[in-house]
């Protein structure tokens, strides 16, 4: 289904910004926001959003459809300042990219930030190489993305109070 906008989130390493920019020359949306560097220092957020665009550019993106999301530190954030934006562009529907084993607390918080708000957000997986859901186990990378999100589930009720 078409949307207003595809957000690309932080963390990328390239596989989430090689989807939003197949789903923007599918027509799924007419814009792409890339929002920021997670747990890295604010000076190297504007180099990290530029490669990004790059990667969009080279891939079929406009620039001119390229947005940026600076203040972002982390998923509650990015939630929270999309959905800003989405109001404050009178937008109503958005297009998520993150890695698979980010999906579950995803729909947790932006279920959260996005209650009677009036706006609907979809989320889609990315398909990182180094992503085999039947062994994740089986990949050091996976293993740590899995173990990181099972804390980051455990703290973001006690840390944002819901």
């Amino acid at each position: 289904e078409r949307a207003d906008l595809i957000v690309v989130l932080g963390g990328d390493s390239g596989s989430r910004s090689v989807l939003g920019a197949r789903l923007y020359r599918e027509g799924l949306a007419s814009r792409v926001l890339l929002t920021g560097l997670e747990q890295g220092a604010l000076e190297a957020m504007p180099h990290y959003l530029h490669w990004r665009s790059q990667l969009l550019q080279s891939l079929g993106v406009d620039s001119e459809a390229i947005l940026f999301d600076t203040v972002s530190a982390n998923s509650w954030q990015e939630a929270a300042n999309t959905l800003q934006l989405l109001r404050d562009n009178r937008w109503r529907t958005v297009i998520v990219v993150s890695d698979p084993p980010h999906m579950r607390r995803l729909d947790w918080i932006w279920a959260r930030v996005f209650d009677g708000a009036e706006r609907d957000y979809r989320l889609v997986a990315s398909q990182p190489d180094w992503w085999d859901a039947s062994r994740w186990w089986a990949n050091e990378m996976s293993a740590k993305f899995v173990a990181n999100e099972l804390i980051k589930l455990v703290y973001y009720p006690f840390r944002y109070g819901i």
